[in-house]
């Protein structure tokens, strides 16, 4: 396990500016249910127990993603096991995509035991031209339970589909049992599309992230670091989830500014004692409704249609880490704060 640089460097985010830009997204969502299947014969990426992986592999296809074509996937030790990037020629460390298939810190639940008990593994299926290259993570346990608790109570099953000829993109949710969000780093699975990653000045061009309800999503953009944290779904999703990203062509792509609320919202202090200020920055007279949600997603403190500064009492609730979470009926967005 490495501390992730997303993690370090959100943490010190403390507000964020919406609707200064927009940026297409080549891409409609939609959710369904289906169900899950483990993959039949597939090809074992890691080897023994792992923590962590490197490896790369073929997609089996020409696969086009941000106008290149691809056909190989590979994962490096930096992204904690749950993020694929695309690799060719025109990839170097200063301009990588990446796929989020599922970003949390992942790993073997026999790490302690030094024997391996879940895997990452791929196949891909089909006649030519309607191939998949399907990438599975099967029985994959959390860095904060293994290594903190001693224990692999809580475990996840998912696939990343890649569709050849269409270019669409599938995850697939398995059985899983997460009893605990507080495994996760942002107390919810990320998982969404990152582009032009530069790993030197850890930039990007737009990280499109698919969030909100489990079963009725949206996708949310951040497109620097320093802009708070990325919106997450609100919780694991359920066995049978499907989140299918079906590529549009140029001239229907969608334009998605950074949570489209027009708004500036700031969050101070990021470490309470007592209370903590909101300042909201409202145009064209937009309400948003601010929240206090805790580690197991539950809602401590809700104020509904905000217009201006509010300041919310915390001194009732017990320490630890809490998300503040801003959203109104065209975007959501959230800050970590800790509770002392």
């Amino acid at each position: 396990m490495k501390q992730s640089l997303f993690l370090v460097l959100w943490a010190f985010a403390s507000s964020v500016s919406y609707g200064q830009s927009s940026i297409n997204f080549e891409y409609e969502l939609t959710a369904a249910n289906s169900a899950y299947t483990p993959l039949e014969n597939p090809s074992l990426l890691t080897d023994g127990v792992w923590d962590d992986p490197s490896f790369s592999f073929p997609i089996g296809f020409d696969f086009v993603f941000d106008s290149k074509t691809y056909q190989t996937l590979g994962m490096n030790d930096a992204f904690n096991g749950g993020i694929l990037y695309f690799d060719n020629e025109e990839n170097t460390a200063s301009n990588s995509d990446f796929i989020v298939a599922y970003y949390s810190d992942i790993i073997d639940p026999g790490y302690n035991e030094e024997i391996s008990k879940g895997f990452i593994a791929h196949e891909t299926v089909g006649e030519i031209g309607q191939r998949i290259c399907k990438v599975e993570w099967n029985n994959v346990a959390f860095y904060n339970e293994v290594t903190w608790a001693g224990t692999a109570n809580i475990v996840v099953n998912f696939q990343l589909w890649l569709y050849e000829g269409s270019n669409d993109i599938e995850w697939h949710f398995g059985e899983e049992s997460v009893n605990n969000p507080e495994v996760h780093e942002l107390y919810a699975p990320l998982i969404g599309l990152m582009y032009d990653m530069d790993m030197n000045t850890e930039e990007f061009t737009a990280l499109f992230s698919i969030a909100g309800d489990i079963t009725n999503p949206q996708i949310d953009l951040i497109t620097d670091l320093y802009s708070g944290y990325p919106s997450t779904l609100d919780q694991d999703p359920t066995e049978g989830m499907v989140y299918r990203l079906t590529a549009m062509s140029e001239s229907e792509t969608t334009s998605i500014q950074r949570s489209t609320l027009e708004s500036t919202i700031s969050v101070y202090p990021t470490i309470v004692q007592d209370q903590i200020t909101i300042d909201v920055d409202i145009k064209n007279q937009e309400k948003i409704s601010i929240e206090v949600v805790n580690v197991f997603g539950q809602s401590c403190i809700m104020v509904q249609n905000s217009t201006q500064q509010q300041t919310i009492d915390m001194s009732t609730l017990s320490s630890g880490q809490y998300f503040i979470k801003a959203s109104s009926d065209k975007g959501i967005w959230s800050q970590k704060i800790v509770k002392q």
